[in-house]
């Protein structure tokens, strides 16, 4: 599971569940803890990690992007990133980075730059 914030919303999505199982499920909190489930996430992202840049909150894995708004509305960007497993991002002015993981049972050292336009 991986949280992220956006506007006056925390968010939190993704993670593994039993075995193989793995959650799409997106929920978002106020600052008065009520819980909302928003748009879930496209595909199964047992190992997701989650940015905040500009007015967007990002959730990466499983080679996809999906961005949140603060009207929480969901974007899926079809700009694929090589799907790796235990990533990290960052964000860095415009851009986000996306760095590390697993790559076919290899550990990985390659940084993606991505940047919502």
């Amino acid at each position: 599971m991986a949280g992220a914030y956006v506007g006056e919303h925390a968010l939190f999505a993704g993670g593994q569940l039993e075995y193989s199982a793995s959650d799409t499920s997106v929920e978002a909190y106020d600052k008065s803890l009520t819980k909302t489930t928003i748009a879930p996430l496209s595909v199964s992202m047992p190992s997701v990690t989650g940015i905040e840049m500009n007015d967007y909150a990002i959730f990466i894995g499983n080679g996809a992007i999906n961005i949140y708004d603060t009207s929480l509305t969901r974007t899926i960007d079809t700009s694929s990133i090589q799907i790796r497993n235990n990533i990290r991002a960052a964000s860095w002015g415009d851009y986000a980075l996306i760095g590390g993981g697993m790559l076919n049972g290899v550990v990985s050292n390659m940084v993606d730059a991505y940047a919502i336009m």
